[in-house]
């Protein structure tokens, strides 16, 4: 599951957008977006409703899985791993990121 939010760091969070937005029409991927569009382009997001959550009360925020944007992955049906966006990890998260959304189906520890 792919979050977008715009809290914390907002360039940070527009790379993982743009990143994630590519593969919003894979069927392994979830997203699930709380950004209203003021800081962060959401229009890609707003074209694909099927593969979106609306989260506009940050439930998933209040839940404390994650604050910000990022990435939670879920291993049969549970969450595996949660991967917080950092401005000083920025970079190895989103090829961290980028590898698991272009690893072929059967490989991808997240479903």
């Amino acid at each position: 599951m792919m979050v977008i939010t715009e809290q914390g760091c907002i360039p940070c969070s527009r790379e993982f957008s743009t990143l994630v937005a590519k593969h919003l029409d894979d069927p392994k991927v979830l997203f699930w977006v709380s950004a209203r569009g003021t800081e962060i382009d959401i229009s890609d997001f707003k074209s694909h409703p099927g593969r979106v959550v609306w989260d506009y009360d940050n439930d998933l925020q209040r839940s404390g899985l994650l604050d910000g944007s990022g990435a939670i992955l879920f291993k049969n049906g549970h969450v595996d791993t949660i991967i917080p966006l950092d401005a000083r990890d920025l970079e190895s998260t989103l090829v961290y990121v980028r590898g698991l959304l272009n690893a072929p189906q059967d490989s991808t520890p997240s479903n």
